[in-house]
């Protein structure tokens, strides 16, 4: 693979159905390796639908590196308004995302709602690369 190669993955969703409301930091995949350039370079799309937000829905990044015992939830979160497609990235160009890079090398995406929210995740893609 060239060195702007991205590489582009669907993982398994462990949630099927709705997440229903008042989850903090809820796996959502199960967990997945990054690679040397998506520490650097690092989107995900998750596919949602049925939408209810109450109290709000994000998803973030959950390196899990150290065992899931210690692991960190990444502050940059994207928040889930709609049905459809919802991205998160860390990307080496936006300075707003240098200081949660380099990702480790183990990860995962989770969920927080709020009061009166749910969301079913269809489907969730990792894209790492340059």
């Amino acid at each position: 693979m060239g060195t702007n190669a991205r590489t582009s993955k669907s993982i398994k969703v462990v949630t099927r159905g709705d997440v229903g409301a008042s989850q903090t930091a809820t796996p959502i995949s199960d967990t997945f390796a990054i690679t040397e350039d998506g520490s650097k370079n690092f989107i995900v799309d998750v596919d949602v639908s049925s939408v209810t937000v109450g109290g709000g829905i994000s998803i973030a990044l959950e390196d899990t590196s150290n065992g899931f015992t210690s692991s960190e939830v990444k502050s940059k979160t994207t928040a889930i308004t709609a049905d459809g497609t919802v991205s998160l990235s860390f990307l080496a160009e936006l300075a707003g995302d240098q200081t949660n890079l380099p990702l480790r090398s183990d990860a995962r995406i989770v969920i927080t709602t709020g009061a009166g929210s749910a969301v079913t995740i269809d489907e969730i893609r990792v894209v790492q690369g340059q």
